[in-house]
């Protein structure tokens, strides 16, 4: 849940704007990044820890917010 601020959420291949209040359910396998936008992205987060989760993949989000 976004607490402040805004940015964007990519999960897998969709990328999302995100505002105060927004809510976003990310599924456990699913790939993804968050990216703050000019006024910062202030977030509550929470979840299970799933086995294999965390995995850093290199360049799969290149571009960013300008």
């Amino acid at each position: 849940m976004v607490l402040a601020g805004g940015g964007r959420i990519k999960i897998d291949d969709e990328t999302v704007e995100l505002r105060p209040l927004d809510a976003v359910r990310v599924a456990p396998r699913a790939v993804r990044e968050l990216e703050a936008g000019p006024d910062g992205l202030e977030l509550l987060a929470t979840g299970n820890h799933v086995e294999g989760d965390g995995e850093i993949i290199q360049g799969w989000w290149p571009e960013a917010i300008g």
